[in-house]
């Protein structure tokens, strides 16, 4: 996707293609639990080591609350017609599963790359992260932000591998936006 910096309104829409995928494996991975759980004497007793009965329904269990998390993760976004990022003149509208996260440019400090090189995230770090956090509806949210903010210095973040553009054209984008408010701002002062 080629993100132009001059649009006033940039939408970018999650790639279907890469949740889709993600929706199939979560799918497989859903198979697998329901089958340790239906089958957890038959799996024990098969090969040459024998595993307790209760090991196997666990397992299957984890493998049931993950799966299901995940066809709930990636399934949502591939029937939603919603996009996963909007860039405006006044900030940036994240939408997840559960939440629409709006945060404007005078609250963003800085964007930072993290990770690998396989799954960087674009930190979001914020002027005041507890004020950010107290502005919030829900109570999980607001923990959920501060849990991030503490063990990780940003209380937001943006992961691109879903979204249908480059990452980093989209870093190179939100730094832009960002320079250019606090441009803006320089000069109203």
């Amino acid at each position: 996707m080629n993100l132009n910096p001059n649009d006033s309104c940039i939408n970018i829409p999650f790639s279907k293609t890469k949740l889709v995928v993600q929706l199939i494996l979560s799918i497989v991975f859903c198979a697998a639990g329901v089958y340790f759980v239906a089958n957890p004497v038959a799996i024990a007793n098969s090969g040459s080591h024998h595993r307790f009965v209760l090991e196997i329904v666990i397992i299957g269990v984890i493998c049931l609350v993950f799966s299901i998390s995940g066809i709930i993760a990636f399934g949502y976004p591939v029937f939603s017609s919603k996009d996963g990022l909007q860039i405006d003149q006044n900030g940036i509208t994240i939408q997840s599963v559960f939440s629409k996260t709006y945060v404007t440019w005078g609250e963003i400090s800085r964007f930072e790359v993290k990770g690998t090189s396989r799954t960087r995230l674009i930190n979001i770090y914020l002027t005041d992260p507890y004020g950010y956090s107290q502005r919030q509806k829900g109570e999980l949210q607001r923990r959920l932000l501060l849990f991030s903010y503490k063990k990780h210095g940003a209380a937001l973040s943006i992961a691109p591998i879903n979204l249908k553009c480059s990452f980093d054209e989209l870093y190179a984008l939100l730094n832009d936006r960002l320079n250019a408010y606090k441009g803006l701002r320089k000069a109203k002062d």
